[in-house]
């Protein structure tokens, strides 16, 4: 399966993503499809045409959760196996989220629940977590193999690259830094502030 990767919109449409390719199947991970919600409900997301959307964003019951796009595409490939081997996965951006969802349904990780916590950890909690923290520090260099070369060196405790154990030290001193104006914050009630010059 071939990963495509689109410039960072905003607001994506159904044609551009058809334009990744004429004929073929396409799995858009992790990133809202405008008016997607017109397709079927299907397991992981909504089907629209040839379009199956693995994504958290739709303004649907099932998505107002705490819930990434990881965590549908493990259900989707636990449930329903990979997509065709002809398909095109599509994403528009390189965080956590992302990256692991791609990476599953392209079939390049498997379904493990341990990848959704990261997702969650990376999207919604803030919770230290290796495997988000490496991705996010990543991030920037939109770099799809250098991300999965490196997740499997963590998942199998071995050294990562210079440049990703850089990216992840980076991580881990912004989170010592937030940790410590966290700390600063008072509280009134449920308002919660920070006095700042």
């Amino acid at each position: 399966m071939q990963l495509v990767l689109l410039d960072n919109e905003n607001l994506v449409l159904r044609t551009t993503v058809e334009a990744v390719h004429p004929t073929a199947p396409l799995v858009a991970c992790d990133f809202y499809i405008a008016g997607i919600e017109e397709g079927r409900e299907v397991t992981g997301g909504f089907q629209l045409g040839r379009i199956l959307n693995i994504d958290h964003h739709a303004a649907v019951a099932s998505m107002a959760r705490t819930v990434s796009s990881t965590n549908p595409a493990i259900d989707r490939v636990r449930q329903c196996g990979l997509p065709a081997p002809e398909s095109r996965v599509v994403i528009t951006h390189t965080d956590c989220d992302s990256v692991l969802s791609a990476a599953i349904m392209s079939g390049r990780v498997p379904p493990e629940t341990i990848l959704g916590e990261a997702a969650i950890a990376a999207d919604h909690s803030g919770a230290e977590n290796p495997i988000a923290d490496l991705l996010q520090g990543l991030q920037r260099h939109r770099d799809f193999e250098l991300f999965l070369h490196n997740l499997n060196l963590l998942i199998l405790g071995k050294s990562l690259d210079l440049l990703a154990e850089e990216a992840l030290n980076v991580r881990k001193r912004k989170r010592a830094q937030a940790s410590r104006v966290a700390a600063r914050f008072q509280q009134e009630g449920s308002i919660f502030y920070l006095a700042v010059d």
